[in-house]
């Protein structure tokens, strides 16, 4: 981004100068509508040249907060009677007021009901939280590697962005967690808790290939990953999650087996055409996973992206 700051006047006709990596910080909080704080430290940290420090990056944000361009939300997280708050941000009225006035959304009625909407809602459930973490983190992973990728919350049900059709995804019956793009692919995340059942991600699996079936036709590739929450995800009690390994691995038998079954004449999914391009891996895994799917030029069936070199890549423990 440019290094030039903007100027915004703030109660009293004072002012307060946000440098690029702000307004990009500000964009990224309203497409994941809620950010954990961590991810928010974590952010600043792989992007600011001057707020590297945890105690700056909370003098920051504090400053943010007092002057509306954020709201900062606090949870209680403890599993005993001793508090233990996490905190969280939300983009505050001046802040969505400053994207538009840079064109970074259209803040048409359509964007105020999505805002209202959102503004008062309940802090997002471990699902949630854990998505916009992993979604944080391949973001920052990839962002100054892969020109041209955009990521969007699945929810908002738009994932064809030429196209401008909104139905798309709920036509063909799935929504998925997340989507990053790059040029006409199209990597979809799914956050699997494990409480799931398989009978439910099968279902889901036949909406897929339903849209698989759409956007290839529109010349459009489509890939869908898994990523099974482990403990490098803090929204659960540390050592309490079982082996997450066994999961990854059934959920990768799962899908191959789908895939091979001999097929009659009423299964839909008989053909060659159908969707090959479905992985299963940990949450920590799909980091690395999910940039070399994206930095990859073009996508074939028998690409073994699961095989990707992985690497340990954790969140920044700011608190604030």
């Amino acid at each position: 981004m440019s290094e030039k700051r903007i100027k915004v006047y703030t109660k009293n006709w004072k002012f307060i100068w946000i440098r690029a990596e702000e307004l990009e910080l500000l964009e990224q909080v309203w497409i994941h509508r809620t950010m954990q704080a961590k991810s928010v430290h974590s952010f600043y940290e792989r992007t600011s040249k001057t707020l590297r420090n945890s105690n700056a990056i909370s003098n920051r944000l504090t400053k943010l907060v007092e002057e509306g361009l954020l709201i900062r939300l606090t949870k209680d997280v403890s599993l005993t009677r001793a508090k233990v708050l996490r905190y969280y941000y939300r983009l505050g009225k001046p802040g969505l007021r400053l994207l538009a006035e840079q064109q970074k959304i259209e803040l048409d009625e359509v964007t105020r009901q999505d805002y209202r909407s959102f503004l008062n809602s309940p802090v997002p459930s471990v699902h949630t939280d854990a998505m916009s973490i992993l979604a944080n983190q391949i973001y920052l992973n990839c962002r100054f590697e892969i020109p041209g990728m955009t990521h969007r919350r699945g929810v908002t049900g738009k994932i064809i962005s030429r196209s401008g059709d909104g139905k798309l995804i709920r036509e063909n019956g799935v929504i998925p967690d997340w989507i990053f793009q790059v040029d006409n692919r199209l990597l979809c995340i799914e956050m699997d808790t494990g409480s799931q059942e398989y009978k439910k991600i099968k279902e889901k699996f036949n909406g897929y290939n339903a849209l698989h079936q759409v956007l290839k036709e529109q010349d459009y590739q489509i890939a869908v990953l898994f990523a099974v929450l482990d403990d490098s995800i803090d929204v659960v009690k540390k050592n309490k999650r079982k082996d997450r390994n066994v999961r990854v691995q059934n959920l990768n038998e799962l899908f191959a087996e789908y895939l091979t079954t001999s097929t009659t004449s009423s299964n839909r999914l008989a053909d060659d055409s159908r969707l090959k391009r479905v992985y299963a891996v940990s949450a920590q895994a799909a980091i690395e996973v999910g940039k070399h799917m994206l930095s990859l030029p073009e996508w074939k069936d028998d690409q073994p992206f699961h095989n990707a070199p992985l690497k340990s890549t954790q969140e920044s423990r700011g608190d604030t």
